[in-house]
């Protein structure tokens, strides 16, 4: 991890947000700040400045992190994360609400910001002490030696939307914000009846149905949840879809029309949300918090053993230790009677019954019988059939991989009939049966 990030901090970017040269135009240079925002008038500005000052003084804030918070506090500047971050600890953020109480004697539009962005401030601040630690070292790496947010380290900005990169990095800090905001307290877990609902990122959740054993998926688009047809909460891997990155994005496409008026070309506003959508997705990525998303669901699937055990004893090709894909353990969990009425008889047989059902040979209500007759047909013998109902897996495993998945079962049975004339009671290795019997092979 080390070599990795210091090669990638060492990438010289192609440009950073803080340094381009926002300045108003030369008539209006006392007029307005670097932002936009009105000056502050002669009188209430130095009165306003010089308490913001003594208030930074009187909460205790290190003389190193005055500027960057006054900055931010008067002029809207970008904040250094690792500042919010000090300012989370509960004793220091009292401090700093009863520092900045004095706010409430102001009345003038200049001091209304400052305090709305304090208060703001301390809520963030407070909330960034819940994020995952790795999302916190993922926000130093992105600042900065100035505490500025780096562009190189989200995705490539598109040509068409240089000239309102200085528009988007606000939105990006928001999204980044909003998101380890969501990531501290990732799921909402919700319990009616038979039904379990876990809610992860305001925009995925899945509702866990015990009663009729299903598992449904929903993503928010727009203001309502859409249900998701084909969607698959995946056992192994719990929001493998990338479609949550989208429906996260979403929440931030009024916040980006705004910030990009008065552009109203349609392409570039889908463009910018295309970017901000893989920015959603690059900070997750980066950060690592997926695995504490992922975690937390686990917490809340119904995995039962017996069900795993159950469909590993069905299952002719899945080895001891590997794992479990969602959709299977599903489709396991609706039939748990069925598979383990069918291990109960005769695990090896259980094994071939599972493979036929897979390739659509049988139905999953045939028993052993119907499996007898299939098998009939193609030349295994009552010797064969006792020793498939003991060495089922020593007789397919060599011809795994060897012919395509729907000859597999017959290609079994080509084995298998080889067995059956040298009468012998185990299968031989397969490459030397082939090799001394091709003669005869079937």
């Amino acid at each position: 991890m080390g070599s990795n990030y210091v090669g990638f901090m060492q990438t010289v970017p192609a440009f950073r947000l803080t340094a381009i040269d926002t300045a108003p135009p030369p008539n209006q240079l006392g007029l307005f700040t670097r932002r936009g925002e009105p000056h502050l008038s002669i009188a209430g500005g130095n009165a306003l400045r010089m308490r913001v000052e003594q208030a930074l003084i009187d909460a205790r804030t290190p003389r190193f992190m005055r500027v960057g918070y006054f900055n931010h506090l008067l002029d809207g500047e970008p904040l250094n994360p690792t500042l919010a971050h000090w300012l989370g600890a509960p004793r220091r953020s009292a401090r700093w609400e009863e520092a900045f109480a004095f706010l409430e004697t102001f009345y003038d539009p200049v001091a209304a910001r400052v305090r709305r962005r304090a208060s703001r401030l301390v809520v963030s601040a407070r909330a960034m002490r819940r994020w995952p630690r790795r999302a916190v070292k993922v926000l130093h790496w992105q600042s900065a030696c100035n505490g500025g947010f780096d562009i190189a380290t989200l995705p490539p900005l598109p040509s068409k939307l240089n000239d309102a990169r200085w528009k988007l990095l606000p939105v990006a800090l928001e999204v980044r914000d909003r998101l380890y905001d969501a990531l501290a307290v990732p799921t909402r877990n919700q319990r009616r009846d038979a039904i379990h609902t876990v809610e992860v990122l305001r925009s995925f959740r899945a509702h866990f149905d015990f009663r009729e054993r299903d598992i449904r998926i929903e993503h928010r688009q727009h203001s309502q949840w859409v249900d998701v047809s084909d969607g698959e909460l995946n056992l192994l891997k719990p929001l493998p879809s990338e479609r949550w990155y989208q429906a996260f994005a979403e929440q931030f496409r009024q916040t980006l029309l705004v910030a990009m008026w008065p552009t109203t070309n349609e392409t570039l506003l889908q463009l910018a949300f295309d970017w901000l959508v893989g920015v959603v997705k690059h900070l997750a990525e980066r950060s690592r918090v997926l695995d504490h998303v992922r975690c937390e669901i686990r917490k809340a699937y119904p995995c039962d053993r017996q069900v795993v055990a159950d469909v590993h004893d069905c299952t002719i090709d899945l080895r001891p230790g590997d794992g479990l894909e969602s959709k299977r353990y599903v489709w396991a969990w609706r039939h748990a009677h069925i598979l383990r009425q069918r291990v109960r008889e005769s695990r090896h047989l259980a094994a071939v019954w599972e493979l036929a059902l897979r390739r659509r040979q049988l139905r999953i209500i045939d028993d052993y019988d119907v499996l007898q007759r299939l098998l009939r047909d193609e030349g295994v013998t009552a010797f064969g059939w006792q020793l498939l109902s003991r060495r089922s897996r020593l007789l397919y495993l060599p011809v795994k991989g060897l012919v395509p998945h729907k000859e597999e079962i017959k290609a079994m049975c080509q084995h298998l009939r080889i067995v059956q004339r040298m009468q012998h009671n185990g299968p031989l290795p397969y490459a030397l049966a082939r090799a001394l019997l091709s003669p005869h092979w079937f």
